[in-house]
């Protein structure tokens, strides 16, 4: 079996990377995490069936491999755990899973997976996720004491910013930053202008487990100007892994 530092190291080597384990329908779900058991147990389990599956006895016996647990409001999963989704918002057949990567608390933990948007040509991506049909978890039994994961603060004083390219990513030390704040909010758009450090922005932060969400000053002078910038902002961040967005009529800068 792996150690739990081994394990840390496998989820970031993970992101980016596209995972065919059985060299069939592309980067599926399950592909990521029957590697991620198969490369925890030394090759000495091999998860097996579709995403919800992989918590029926019948056809997975994790035995002293893992522990299944189920989810309930109070159950704080740990880094390394595979999330198994067996309700909506999952495919209603086959499910979904996913890894807890880190960021957790009881509401949300930014969550390492694939084909999560029904796109198998994709690689594994970092994602928020609010555990909605999240039913159960798997504990892998790694090695020597996991390494402690406090969980992130579910309150009032998170830390939330607003950047723009007015933060020039060439002026910000990102992991400084990283280690700062709870939750970044980037303009993707003022008007028809579109920010020209958006998606780095995006990039850098996710790659440090720092959930983003996106943001656009609407300048609504007509119906149809509203209806254009509606679809631009669209457009613009459909392919953005991230919480969720929001359009501001009046424009709000917090400068950094």
């Amino acid at each position: 079996m792996k150690t739990y530092k081994q394990m840390h190291d496998r989820l970031k080597w993970y992101v980016g990377r596209y995972i065919d384990f059985d060299g069939a329908y592309q980067a599926q779900c399950m592909d990521l995490t029957v590697d991620f058991i198969w490369w925890a147990t030394d090759g000495k389990y091999r998860m097996w069936g579709i995403a919800i599956d992989a918590v029926n006895d019948r056809v997975n016996n994790y035995g002293k491999f893992a522990t299944i647990h189920k989810n309930t409001k109070n159950f704080l999963p740990q880094v390394g755990d595979i999330a198994v989704w067996t309700k909506p918002t999952a495919h209603e057949v086959y499910g979904h899973i996913g890894i807890v990567y880190g960021n957790i608390n009881l509401s949300t933990c930014t969550m390492l997976d694939q084909n999560w948007d029904g796109d198998p040509s994709r690689p594994a991506k970092l994602r928020t996720d609010d555990y909605r049909g999240v039913t159960h978890f798997i504990r892998i039994n790694f090695e020597e004491e996991p390494i402690p994961s406090p969980p992130v603060p579910n309150d009032k004083n998170a830390v939330i910013v607003d950047i723009s390219e007015y933060q020039a990513p060439s002026a910000i030390n990102y992991d400084k930053f990283a280690k700062q704040v709870d939750h970044v909010i980037i303009r993707t758009m003022d008007a028809d202008y579109e920010d020209k450090v958006y998606k780095t922005h995006h990039k850098e932060l996710q790659a440090r487990c720092i959930p983003t969400d996106a943001y656009a000053f609407v300048r609504e002078q007509n119906d149809q100007h509203m209806i254009n910038e509606a679809k631009m902002f669209y457009d613009r961040t459909k392919n953005i892994n991230r919480h969720s967005s929001g359009l501001m009529s009046k424009p709000l800068h917090i400068r950094i």
